[in-house]
């Protein structure tokens, strides 16, 4: 979970050091949050994320957890399961995309696109997440600690 706080910090750093066109867009900004658009993103992304984490940990993380993984207590050290293992790549996962969603782009900011290194550093964090969850490199997910025991594939 360290790496997703890294991850935070940096696209923090980027989302509030975004900047604005150079012309001044014609289109007038919303003049307060408190708007339809506003409050359909909002509550959008929040049953968007409430179904998604959801889903992820009924349908994918206890459906394939082992029995001697589901026995675990506060006061025990870390043991690596595929639970911890669905837990952290949606957490990665969403965080990525709550921030390619939020972007504010233009007409008033400069679009993700054009801030190259703003959209690599979220396309690439994406890409490392698409590639640990198919296990393509399986010495890539022991390192990273992620465990895919029980999973029929």
């Amino acid at each position: 979970m360290g790496f997703v706080g890294i991850l935070a910090s940096i696209n923090f750093y980027y989302f509030s050091n975004a900047k604005p066109l150079k012309n001044i867009s014609p289109l007038r900004a919303p003049h307060t949050i408190f708007n339809r658009w506003f409050a359909i993103s909002f509550f959008g992304q929040i049953i968007l994320f409430v179904f998604a984490n959801y889903y992820a940990l009924n349908h994918i993380g206890l459906k394939y957890v082992l029995e001697e993984d589901t026995k675990i207590s506060a006061d025990m050290e870390f043991k690596k399961s595929f639970l911890n293992t669905v837990i952290f790549l949606f957490s990665a996962i969403s965080q990525s995309a709550v921030f390619i969603v939020n972007h504010g782009g233009e007409p008033h900011m400069e679009s993700l696109l054009k801030n190259s290194r703003y959209f690599k550093f979220l396309i690439i964090p994406l890409l490392i997440c698409f590639i640990l969850t198919a296990n393509i490199f399986p010495e890539l997910s022991e390192f990273a600690d992620l465990k895919y025991d029980g999973i029929p594939w």
